[in-house]
């Protein structure tokens, strides 16, 4: 049986058997590889635009206001937007800043109240590390309950997460020079930031395809796909050339044995969670 001189020929010959049709195509089959004319249906592929992305949505909110009738009607109206969704509600600032620190939070819905004030002065003054949106504060005006999954599927950052920014990106620096990395490499441009971006803003590593490359891509005037393509180069080059007592020390036996190197996202996970622990092993000798 011919199967051509290598995959991306035989990946050829299979695309030239085949005939469109709509949302289906008519694979016509082959003489060498002996498959039969057969109807297959696929579905369309999906278009985005530059800025809208398939992006997290929020599952956790806080609601702050001085009216419990108001908070209570709100509340059921954020829940009813899905099954995961979860809403927590606040009176004071207080109370707010402590449900915060018990818990994760993707974003704060904050009404027009003196305590929503002394709440966004509270975050400016102390930001947390990972900072939720403050809709109706610093990340612009609240959008109708409605309207919110249309505003989160545009990629956004939180308005506080630039405050520990420039401190993330230096440790990642020095956490990629530990490992060997060479900084001839193209993705340490880049590179050190694009970790930093997962520490003060975690949602970023559940869709990174469409998610952080993206944001990456912008921000370094980039493609994602040479994002993504320059990240892996450097992922192989650090494996090869890189420090492997470090390497063992911080990844440990999280890496397949059988390819030899950390995916994308695996090594970015192993990167945030790295960085998390140092950036509060920081805050705690700050305070």
């Amino acid at each position: 049986m011919w199967t051509g001189c290598c995959r991306r020929c035989r990946e050829l010959q299979l695309t030239n058997n085949q005939e469109n049709v709509g949302n289906q195509y008519i694979d016509k089959g082959s003489y060498f590889s002996g498959r039969n004319p057969r109807l297959i249906y696929r579905k369309p592929p999906l278009i985005f635009s530059s800025m809208e992305v398939l992006f997290m949505q929020p599952r956790c909110f806080l609601l702050l206001a001085d009216n419990p009738l108001t908070l209570a009607q709100l509340r059921a109206e954020i829940e009813d937007l899905g099954e995961e969704t979860r809403c927590q509600t606040a009176l004071t600032a207080e109370e707010a800043l402590f449900r915060l620190s018990q818990e994760s939070v993707d974003a704060v819905l904050l009404l027009p109240c003196p305590a929503a004030d002394c709440l966004t002065q509270s975050l400016i003054r102390h930001p947390p590390l990972a900072p939720p949106f403050l809709l109706g504060g610093l990340d612009g005006r609240l959008p109708e309950i409605s309207q919110l999954p249309a505003w989160f599927s545009v990629l956004r950052l939180p308005a506080l997460a630039a405050a520990h920014l420039p401190e993330c990106t230096e440790l990642a620096r020095q956490l990629l020079t530990a490992l060997g990395m060479p900084r001839t490499l193209r993705a340490w441009a880049f590179l050190p930031e694009m970790a930093a971006l997962t520490v003060v803003h975690p949602p970023l590593l559940t869709d990174v395809t469409h998610g952080l490359y993206p944001l990456m891509a912008r921000r370094a005037q980039l493609t994602p796909c040479a994002v993504e393509r320059r990240l892996r180069l450097a992922i192989e080059s650090t494996w090869n050339r890189g420090d492997y007592d470090a390497i063992a020390r911080f990844f440990g036996q999280s890496v397949d044995p059988e390819r030899g190197k950390p995916t994308n996202r695996e090594f970015l996970c192993q990167l945030q969670e790295r960085l998390t622990l140092s950036a509060r092993r920081m805050e705690r000798r700050v305070g």
